[in-house]
């Protein structure tokens, strides 16, 4: 191929590429958004809330919750306290759990 044939290619396609390269770098920030508002939209996990993290269930404070992430504090395994942030697309794969009201429920007294 001559010169004239490849920027003619270039100059036709050379949008589709640079479109195509925009929205690979947009989609992250896309997604991650978007679990945002499905997190602060939905009341199971507010600020301020103590929740317990992992397998081992470690005991942390909701401090911030935004669009992209949200940030958790809690105590490390030397007693220092550590800032966790956290994408919101991976909250979903994260096991958290958090304490009932009253400590208990009543469906688990009634089947003791």
């Amino acid at each position: 191929m001559n010169e004239q044939a490849i920027q003619l290619m270039i100059g036709e396609y050379g949008w589709m590429v640079v479109t195509g390269f925009v929205m690979m770098i947009f989609r992250g920030l896309l997604v991650n958004t978007f679990e945002g508002l499905m997190v602060m939209a939905g009341k199971d996990l507010e600020v301020d809330d103590t929740v317990y993290i992992g397998a081992d269930e470690r005991k942390a404070r909701i401090v911030r919750m935004g669009m992209r992430k949200t940030i958790f504090h809690m105590e490390a395994l030397d007693g220092v306290s550590v800032k966790m942030p956290v994408p919101n697309e991976r909250l979903k794969s994260m096991i958290i759990k958090k304490r009932l009201p009253n400590g208990e429920s009543s469906a688990i007294k009634n089947t003791i």
